[in-house]
């Protein structure tokens, strides 16, 4: 659970302790001003939040969670402020753009389920948008075939993706034939099987809730 300081300026902080592993390590996010009573200790409640590290791939992101899940997901600022009032207005599945391994600790502190949407044509970029995070996310390889299947099986495990986050396969829902013999766009494939993903996960949970 989430507990909450406020300072005399009227700012608040979001302080949790987050399980990483047979570790527990303490987060401290600070939420800016917020009048009135303070948020739930739940925080995000578990909600999934996709993290793009740029723009480039938003549409791509929308569109898989729309498909998966059945609800629109909102766009939010990389700020725990704006995340917890979003949640607060019922958002099921947020994205964040311009996200970073900071950005990656504060959504898992404050309750919700990072779901970065990796840049596989890159592993620079990868390992930069993974810089700084400190916590175990859950980790969207769009599942392909073939040779596309191996190179990708390859860069998590130059990465040393599977022995820190958790690796699950996602179909992406692209919709090239398999009579192309164009190369898939990987950072679009790794977009969506993270919205997939995101979607998938809220319409569980309103599954859940609606027992």
């Amino acid at each position: 659970m989430i507990r909450y300081e406020r300072h005399a300026s009227g700012e608040l902080t979001a302080v949790c302790e987050v399980a990483v592993g047979v570790e527990r390590r303490t987060f401290r996010v600070p939420l800016g001003t917020w009048p009135g009573e303070e948020p739930p200790a739940g925080g995000l409640r578990e909600a999934p939040v996709v993290v793009l590290p740029h723009h480039d791939r938003l549409a791509v992101v929308r569109l898989a969670v729309t498909r998966a899940g059945g609800v629109e997901p909102s766009l939010v600022a990389p700020d725990g402020g704006a995340l917890l009032r979003k949640a607060q207005q019922g958002a099921e599945v947020m994205i964040v753009t311009s996200g970073s391994g900071r950005t990656l600790n504060a959504i898992r502190a404050l309750g919700g389920r990072p779901l970065p949407a990796l840049p596989w044509s890159s592993r620079a970029a990868i390992t930069e948008l993974f810089e700084g995070c400190l916590v175990d996310v859950d980790v969207a390889v769009p599942r392909l075939a073939g040779t596309e299947r191996a190179a990708l099986r390859a860069a998590v495990a130059a990465l040393h993706l599977d022995a820190v986050h958790h690796v699950v396969e996602v179909d992406p829902g692209s919709d090239r034939g398999a009579e192309t013999n164009l190369a898939p766009d990987l950072d679009a494939l790794g977009a969506a099987a993270a919205g997939v993903l995101a979607g998938r996960l809220a319409a569980g949970s309103r599954r859940w809730r609606a027992r």
